[in-house]
């Protein structure tokens, strides 16, 4: 198994913490030659910004390495505390970024000068793993940029950022023509935009111009001038764009979303009151690529002419517009045409009026829950095709018999409340535990024994989508323990053990990029591992499963974050052979269970839990031939029930149990990987 050439990786790790040794912190105030400091800092060094206005501009030609960016960040997270980067003049932007491996978190920018089209952060040449998280960027032009020619952008994430007031479009990744340049796995995420004017003569909230591709998800945008979200698609064969979980309300002249090209996912999103459609699939410029476009899941409420609109959709195009709950403005259809040419048209509920579909569509704050025992509920059933949602807006898992539109009704009384200039309700829990891109599908992290490489298989249900590998980890006493979301951002994180020196780390990802490692308390005991995470007390904060390999005794480590907040056992099981596959909710009661295997005996079973407490044992199928090893578990099949991931030691192969709860139903083979070297390492 090779990484696909196109990942760079900077440094190969002489061991877990080897990447930070050496990491410096420099503080800057305003009155500093703060670009001097920022260009002379190293891999893993962070530039700490004192509260103040900064009046001046830079070019940042530093980079970091990958697991050891330079950070820029201002000393304190409080809003009244943060360094605010008010360029007043027209002659440059205020960040002009040249380098790669960045990380940007805590500032402030602007206002700018009025239509002088400053940008707060320009990304000026190729580069990679440039995070730019939790800043505020007011009354300022774009404020990220990536649109240089001659330039390639790589794994950019532009997460939990409050924009407002904005000159111009918001976010703009790539270039019109789609030839000059590119942004590929773009991550924006958990963003609130709200008024964008049209400086720039449109004001999209953001957008991803043609032959680039990203994914959008979790983002609230409020008043865009021009569409709060448009995807151009690619005609050379880019991944799709996925565009989930969004919150579009107000758009002033066109629709909340527009896929002017395809291939695209626009699922589980919300769109409420634009003034054209909620929805277009805009066959842009008549380029013609309005194919592999797949709408599904969406609540589309009120818009000004219409809720979903299609463009040249043609019979054979791979285009997809199924199980969408739409509440036309009296006088206005739900769809146009009323009956799309699709590979998949199915299950679209029309809703007049609103309130026969939703609990409370009339005023803002709206609650859009369907309502109980309205035509919503179940009507998306459960099925296989790739393109069904397997969680919903909030990140619950639809199971077997989905609701149509973007939230699924989980109990009864009151849905979360929605608008209002509000940000979305976060989602409870990550969307997918072991989903490392947050495309909602669970990736398979591997291990190599023998050279220490590792590396992510992202997948789409069973088949492997792309690879991505990380830092190198030469020393094979690190081992994976887990895989799930310990940090709380809503992306799977790797937890780390070390079985010489007891050491236990945390990497903290970020679409699949090493962006920071949380050091947890030593265990100097080797004989206890690390075997699963699992939030067994019910906080939605990942807890760690530790058994003793050699006196058989379990225990739970409750966590907040990377902080141990108590520990707990779990029942003992003295024989040794038994070996803790995975931990995860078999039975859909929302708390992990423990996935047990006998490799001596072929035994395989369940224990179905409560919290730390053993509620009953579910016995699955032996499996006599002692090769076959847990590998981890998962949704791979995208129907809301988690499934068992084996491998074959000797063989090579890979193999997923389809499970209903605690039952197997089928079997679906993976791709093989000949060298016996690689393990699955997770999810677990």
């Amino acid at each position: 198994m090779k990484p696909l050439s196109r990942i760079w990786l900077a440094v190969a790790m002489l061991g877990l913490a080897a990447a930070r040794a050496g990491a410096n912190s420099y503080v800057v105030t305003p009155a500093s030659a703060w670009c001097g400091v920022v260009n002379s800092a190293g891999p893993g060094d962070t530039i700490l910004f004192a509260a103040g206005s900064y009046p001046g501009t830079c070019a940042v030609t530093v980079s970091g390495a990958a697991g050891a960016p330079v950070t820029l960040r201002s000393q304190s997270s409080a809003p009244a505390d943060r360094a605010v980067l008010a360029y007043a003049g027209s002659a440059n932007n205020i960040i002009d970024v040249y380098g790669s491996f960045l990380v940007f978190r805590w500032l402030t920018f602007g206002p700018t000068a009025a239509g002088a089209g400053v940008n707060p952060i320009k990304l000026r040449s190729s580069m990679q793993g440039v995070v730019i998280d939790q800043n505020v960027f007011q009354g300022t032009d774009i404020a990220v940029a990536a649109n240089s020619s001659g330039s390639t952008y790589q794994d950019i994430s532009v997460t939990n950022n409050l924009l407002t007031n904005l000159q111009s479009t918001g976010l703009y990744f790539g270039c019109h023509d789609g030839v000059s340049c590119h942004a590929l796995n773009i991550l924006i995420r958990g963003n609130l935009i709200d008024t964008v004017q049209p400086g720039d003569g449109v004001g999209y909230g953001l957008e991803i111009k043609l032959n680039s591709w990203a994914t959008i998800i979790e983002n609230t945008i409020y008043n865009a001038q021009g569409p709060g979200i448009d995807v151009y698609g690619s005609n050379r064969g880019d991944p799709a764009s996925l565009v989930e979980r969004n919150y579009v309300e107000g758009s002033k002249t066109d629709a909340g979303i527009n896929v002017s090209g395809g291939p695209a996912v626009v699922r589980n999103n919300i769109l409420v009151g634009n003034q054209y459609n909620g929805i277009w699939a805009q066959d842009y410029g008549g380029r013609g690529l309005q194919q592999n476009v797949w709408i599904v899941n969406n609540t589309v409420l009120g818009n000004q002419t219409g809720g979903i609109q299609v463009s040249n959709w043609q019979a054979g195009a791979g285009n997809v517009l199924a199980f969408n709950a739409v509440a036309p403005l009296a006088g206005t259809p739900a769809f146009t045409p009323a009956a799309p040419v699709a590979d998949a048209v199915l299950g679209n509920v029309s809703c007049s009026p609103a309130a026969a579909c939703f609990d409370q569509p009339n005023t803002s704050p709206w609650d859009l829950w369907p309502a109980a025992g309205g035509p919503l509920i179940g009507a998306a059933g459960n099925g296989l095709e790739p393109w069904r949602a397997a969680n919903d807006f909030l990140c619950v898992a639809r199971g077997s018999a989905a609701d149509a539109g973007a939230m699924q009704r989980t109990s009864p009384g009151a849905g979360p409340q929605l608008g209002g200039g509000n940000a979305r309700p976060p989602c409870g829990a990550p969307a997918v535990r072991g989903d490392f891109d947050g495309n909602t599908r669970v990736d398979i992290l591997w291990r190599n024994g023998s050279t220490g490489e590792n590396t992510i298989w992202l997948m789409n249900a069973t088949n492997v989508r792309s690879l991505v590998a990380l830092p190198t980890i030469p020393d094979p006493a690190w081992q994976v323990g887990g895989v799930g979301d310990v940090s709380g951002d809503g992306m799977s994180d790797i937890v780390w053990r070390n079985d010489a020196t007891g050491q236990n780390t945390i990497w903290v990802m970020n679409a699949g990029t090493l962006s920071a490692q949380l050091p947890l308390p030593a265990v100097a005991d080797s004989n206890w591992k690390i075997r699963a995470v699992g939030d067994f007390n019910g906080d939605g904060k990942l807890d760690l499963l530790w058994r003793n390999v050699s006196t058989g005794q379990n225990t739970v480590w409750f966590l907040n974050g990377s902080s141990v907040i108590g520990v707990a056992p779990v029942p003992a099981v003295s024989d040794v052979n038994w070996e803790i596959g995975a931990a995860a909710d078999f039975d859909g009661n929302g708390r992990p269970d423990i996935l047990w295997r006998n490799a001596t005996t072929g035994q395989n079973t369940i224990w179905l839990m409560n919290g730390t407490s053993v509620s009953s044992l579910a016995p699955l199928p032996p499996v006599s031939d002692a090769n076959w090893r847990i590998g981890g578990a998962g949704d791979y099949t995208s129907d809301g029930l988690t499934d068992i991931l084996w491998r074959n030691g000797a063989t090579g192969q890979n193999t997923v149990w389809k499970m209903s709860g605690t039952a197997v139903s089928g079997a679906i083979g993976i791709p093989s990987v000949g060298d016996l070297n690689w393990k699955i390492a997770g999810p677990r």
